[in-house]
């Protein structure tokens, strides 16, 4: 149901709810609104008008990720094979994406006090001329160091690897050759 905030919405939901008790049994009623702070499609209207397939894409986007939400709460507590994995190197099911990235790779490339973070490793070396660094040049260099880091395994085979006593699921090597660095 469209409106703008503060025409009724909710109060029509819970008048049918309450007068018609069994009326919305079979329908999955989503929230799609945020709650607090501004409204979600708050943004939209600071820009410049966008195009109506623009703003077809927007909404499709947006109902995408509300049945997505809506799913991954039915199943809560069901991981999937990438969660466990991630478990058993001991990242919660909330960990931000800093302690996602920290897990699987190791703090620093070049061990040093007055060497760069993995990260900021990994930025310099994917930087542009002016400075940007675009996200393309920074997947590339993470598919490289995995390739790299799955050929040394490859090598090493027979050896049991234990990422979370050696700082990382990819290596400084692996991380090393793929940015270029020996």
């Amino acid at each position: 149901m469209a409106g703008d905030k503060g025409t009724g919405k909710t109060a029509l939901y819970r008048i049918l709810q309450k007068r018609y008790p069994g009326l919305l049994d079979d329908v999955e009623v989503l929230a799609g609104f945020n709650p607090v702070g501004a409204p979600v499609f708050q943004r939209l209207v600071e820009g410049d008008p966008l195009s109506e397939g623009q703003y077809i894409t927007i909404w499709k986007a947006y109902f995408l990720a509300l049945v997505g939400n809506w799913v991954l709460a039915l199943n809560e507590g069901a991981l999937s094979h990438q969660m466990v994995e991630l478990r058993a190197l001991g990242v919660s099911q909330d960990a931000s994406n800093m302690d996602l990235f920290n897990a699987v790779f190791p703090e620093q490339v070049d061990q040093g006090s007055r060497r760069p973070t993995t990260w900021n490793w990994m930025l310099a070396r994917t930087r542009d001329g002016n400075g940007i660094v675009p996200p393309r040049n920074l997947i590339d260099l993470v598919k490289k160091a995995q390739e790299a880091q799955l050929r040394a395994e490859q090598r090493r085979e027979g050896t049991e690897f234990h990422p979370e006593g050696s700082g990382g699921v990819i290596q400084s090597d692996a991380i090393k050759r793929a940015g270029g660095a020996q």
